[in-house]
């Protein structure tokens, strides 16, 4: 792997887990520190996410993790209903047997974290716990796009996909229907992941379709929570 591809994975990685807050202004020197690379491979990997959405540059102020309107997540949502149904029925029928692990495990993880979540409180989650979730629901999906062999799909998903998750991460964090929605997911990735290892095409596109429609109020609920990033003044890096 590069240089500029570890920079790369790196800071995509904890932007993803929330190491990296949408508050937190970004400094090409430190994170050339923090991955132990120079300070091209961090500024090429700030250029590619740039060109990916992630990352805005505001004048006078600095490089910072975007944010999004409330439109925006509704527009990119839109888009993951039409991807991610189709990816899942692709996948059924292309998905090898490591695609088929990578699911299963993740599905045994999300099953995991579900009993902590379970009859708890939201203050009484441990630390993290929530940004955990959120990051295994990620790669559940990414997988599915992975598995489905189209790197036009694929790469649709990265921005699709990632953007609306770290901005309402914070606020996924607070929301005291947490535990409700996460058993809620933990059965419909069950379900997508059996259409998908039984080679059911049709059933996982029912399924991933259904899991969609089913979060698409939390995403609205959220987002109407979140402060929207305002946009005058603010450019691309």
């Amino acid at each position: 792997m590069s240089l500029q591809a570890l920079a790369y994975c790196r800071l995509r990685r904890d932007i993803l887990s929330g190491a990296i807050s949408p508050q937190e202004r970004l400094s090409h020197r430190k994170l050339a520190a923090r991955f132990g690379v120079g300070l091209h491979p961090v500024r090429e990997a700030m250029l590619r996410l740039d060109a990916e959405g992630i990352l805005i540059h505001r004048p006078q102020s600095g490089v910072y993790v975007r944010k999004l309107t409330v439109e925006e997540i509704q527009h990119l949502y839109d888009l993951r209903e039409l991807i991610e149904p189709y990816a899942a029925a692709r996948a059924a029928r292309l998905a090898d047997r490591e695609h088929v692990r990578r699911l299963a495990r993740i599905c045994r993880r999300i099953d995991a974290m579900s009993e902590c979540f379970a009859g708890r409180e939201a203050e009484s989650w441990p630390q993290g716990l929530a940004v955990r979730a959120s990051a295994l629901d990620l790669e559940f999906h990414q997988t599915i796009l992975d598995a489905s062999r189209n790197r036009a799909a694929a790469a649709m998903f990265a921005r699709v996909g990632v953007l609306p998750t770290v901005f309402l991460r914070n606020a996924a964090d607070n929301s005291p229907e947490r535990s409700r929605d996460i058993e809620r997911a933990r059965v419909e990735h069950l379900a997508i992941f059996t259409a998908i290892r039984a080679g059911d095409e049709e059933g996982a596109r029912r399924h991933m379709h259904t899991h969609l429609l089913n979060a698409r109020p939390i995403y609205s609920e959220l987002s109407e929570s979140v402060p929207i990033q305002d946009s005058e003044g603010s450019s691309h890096v």
